[in-house]
């Protein structure tokens, strides 16, 4: 799901009212997805599944790819997170894991 401009939808997929969601995009409103070259072909979801792969959370997951994206700062990628305590591009009220059976 890296899609460039994805941060676009974050807010339009927000939680309302008492909805529990987690909307996770790979790029603000006005950036590009990016793939690093060969051989590493890193990409956001590349490094967000990765981490929840490994059996981070969703918060830790959207960490490990933020904190990739900020090391290599020539892609000029912000992954956003919205969550269902109204955080935007930040991780700050996620509290759902990524092997939760709740819904979200």
């Amino acid at each position: 799901m890296d899609c460039c401009y994805s941060g676009e939808f974050a807010q339009t997929c927000a939680p309302t009212g008492s909805q529990k969601r987690t909307v996770v995009t790979s790029t603000t409103e006005d950036s590009l997805a990016v793939f690093l070259p060969p051989p590493d072909l890193t990409s956001f979801s590349n490094s967000f599944f990765g981490a929840a792969y490994m059996g981070a959370s969703i918060k830790d997951s959207h960490a490990a790819a933020q904190s990739f994206f900020q090391t290599f700062t020539i892609a000029d990628q912000i992954p956003q997170l919205v969550d269902e305590a109204g955080g935007s591009g930040t991780a700050s009220g996620c509290a759902h894991g990524v092997q939760s059976r709740s819904g979200v």
